[in-house]
C-alpha cells in the first residue's frame, strides 16, 4: 500500500510541473501601450530631395589628383577611386574610397546624409590615416556643393573646405583647403572625377 502512495504522489508531481511548464509556455507578454508622441519617432522617414541631389555620388568614380606643394614636397599626381551606393532606408549614400596620395595608400568610409532638422548636409569619414573621425557639415552654393569641417591631426587643429563644383552625371571636380588657425584657406588637393561605367 505504501508502493501505491508513493506511486501516486509521483504522478501528481509530475502532472503538477507538467501545468507549471504549459502555464509558462502559453503565458503571453504583456503588451504595452504606445504613447501617439513617441510612435510618431517610430515611423520611417522618407528620403528628401535634398538627398536626391547627393545621387551623382552614387557608382564609381575614378578621380585623377593633383596636390600642391606641402611637407611631402613638390606637387604630386595622386589617384582615388570612389564606390557610392545608397544607405539604409535610401536616406545616406556611403561611401568606400581606395586613394594613392602623398601619405601612400589609404583608405576610407565616408557617410553622407541630409538633416531636415538643421538644414544642411551631414558627414563623416574614419579612415587608416589617422584615428577618430571626421565630421562635416554641408549645403549648395551657386551650383557647388560645398562641406565644411574640422579635423585635429597630432595635435595640430585644422578648418578644411570640399568643393565639389561642375557637376554633371559624367564628371565633376573636386577641390580641398585647409587652414590652421589664424591662417587663410590654402588650396591642398583638386581633383577630377570621371564616372565609371560598369
Amino acid at each position: 500500500m505504501l508502493h501505491s502512495y508513493l506511486w501516486l504522489t509521483l504522478i501528481a508531481g509530475l502532472l503538477f510541473i507538467s501545468f507549471l511548464v504549459a502555464l509558462l509556455i502559453k503565458r503571453r507578454p504583456a503588451v504595452m501601450a504606445v504613447d501617439k508622441a513617441i510612435e510618431a519617432w517610430i515611423i520611417r522617414p522618407s528620403p528628401t530631395v535634398e538627398m536626391e541631389h547627393l545621387h551623382f555620388m552614387l557608382g564609381t568614380w575614378e578621380v585623377a589628383e593633383t596636390w600642391g606643394k606641402g611637407s611631402w614636397g613638390n606637387s604630386f599626381k595622386g589617384r582615388s577611386l570612389f564606390k557610392g551606393q545608397l544607405g539604409p532606408g535610401g536616406l545616406s549614400i556611403l561611401t568606400d574610397v581606395e586613394s594613392v596620395g602623398p601619405h601612400g595608400q589609404y583608405r576610407s568610409h565616408i557617410m553622407s546624409s541630409w538633416n531636415p532638422y538643421l538644414a544642411v548636409y551631414q558627414g563623416c569619414s574614419v579612415s587608416n590615416l589617422d584615428s577618430g573621425a571626421l565630421f562635416w557639415t554641408g549645403k549648395w552654393e551657386q551650383g557647388s556643393l560645398v562641406f565644411d569641417g574640422e579635423i585635429e591631426v597630432r595635435g595640430k587643429k585644422f578648418a578644411f573646405r570640399r568643393v565639389l563644383s561642375e557637376i554633371s552625371k559624367e564628371a565633376y571636380t573636386s577641390q580641398e583647403f585647409v587652414t590652421e588657425s589664424g591662417e587663410g584657406m590654402k588650396l591642398l588637393v583638386t581633383g577630377k572625377a570621371k564616372r565609371r561605367n560598369e
